[in-house]
């Protein structure tokens, strides 16, 4: 929601004060007829707008309510005395010409309640500018958090990279004299992965890519594992549009194969699920005695990742089963992309 102009707050605080000032004057039986109630309600509301907008004005040229304290209230003084001065001789003046016969005392009351007015809209001018350089102060701590989210975001994912890149290059050129056309295949899936790594969408991303970018890494540690390496995925069609940090998944599959890898297989399964408004992630592999000590490497950077993207709002465990399993579970708030 738009908040209202400076003209039009102006506006309506001078409308204000004359309807609580004529609400006074008619009490007080000061009134007249229609004239003498709409020319000088017209004359206060277009005197008093215009000082004040020259006030404003110097305001923001001395830069006033960056000051401290002392200096904010001494200037509101200086602005309200000259203000009234200004106001007062306007009314008069004009009051003068419209005919009006003043009396000895008219000056001084006119001033008092001038002086009051301008001390209620020096108040409340100041209150606006505090409050509307506050609300700035925090939208630009906010872009400065975003940025500095996303520079995090963007550091961490490509410090998920390299141990990737360096495995995909053995595997290619193992399979460089053996298959030609399977070694141009992979050359084009490692192509397609090194693009993603290289796109500026740090933290915008579906669940169906990163499961487009596994299905390619996958591939291409085949050309390691050969038919030793059995992904077993089960994830239901409607999640494929979900909200996911790109190069998440990755690195868990990654290290489900690397400590899967028991024997003469390397099994891994990946369910995903959707359960009371949450994407439910579980990652199992084999895992054996020698190489649970560093089963939880690489979850550091999946978990800030979590971390920076979702606050506490994420979950990520990771447990070995009785059966010799490793079970990592991560989950995030369900959000459908475009």
């Amino acid at each position: 929601m738009r908040t209202p102009g400076v003209r039009t707050m102006q506006l309506a605080f001078w409308t204000a004060s004359i309807i609580v000032l004529d609400f006074f004057r008619a009490a007080s039986g000061e009134l007249h007829g229609l004239p003498d109630l709409v020319v000088p309600s017209l004359v206060w509301i277009g005197v008093g707008h215009g000082i004040s907008s020259v006030l404003i004005r110097v305001g923001m040229w001395l830069r006033v309510d960056e000051r401290r304290l002392p200096v904010i209230t001494a200037c509101a003084i200086v602005g309200v005395v000259a203000a009234t001065l200004a106001t007062t001789a306007a009314l008069l003046a004009i009051s003068v010409l419209l005919g009006a016969v003043l009396q000895p005392g008219d000056a001084i009351g006119l001033a008092v309640i001038v002086a009051i007015v301008f001390t209620v809209w020096s108040a409340a001018a100041l209150s606006v500018a505090q409050t509307r350089r506050a609300h700035h102060a925090e939208r630009r701590l906010l872009v400065a958090e975003s940025v500095a989210a996303k520079a995090r975001l963007r550091m961490l994912r490509h410090q998920l990279n390299p141990h990737f890149l360096f495995n995909a290059l053995n595997s290619l050129a193992a399979t460089i004299d053996e298959d030609r056309d399977r070694a141009q295949r992979l050359v084009l899936d490692l192509s397609s992965l090194l693009r993603d790594v290289l796109a500026d969408d740090i933290d915008d991303g579906t669940l169906g890519d990163e499961l487009d970018r596994i299905e390619r890494y996958v591939r291409i540690e085949r050309a390691r594992f050969e038919d030793r390496l059995q992904l077993r995925a089960s994830v239901a069609d409607q999640l494929r549009t979900t909200s996911c940090l790109p190069w998440l998944l990755q690195p868990l599959i990654e290290n489900a194969i690397k400590h899967g890898a028991s024997g003469a297989r390397a099994e891994v399964e990946l369910a995903v699920t959707l359960e009371d408004g949450r994407v439910q992630i579980r990652i199992s592999n084999p895992i054996s005695k020698a190489s649970v000590a560093g089963a939880g490497v690489g979850l550091a950077n999946v978990r800030e990742r979590l971390v920076v993207r979702y606050g506490s709002a994420h979950r990520l465990e990771h447990r070995q089963r009785p059966d010799g399993w490793m079970d990592v579970e991560l989950s995030w708030p369900y959000e459908s992309t475009p």
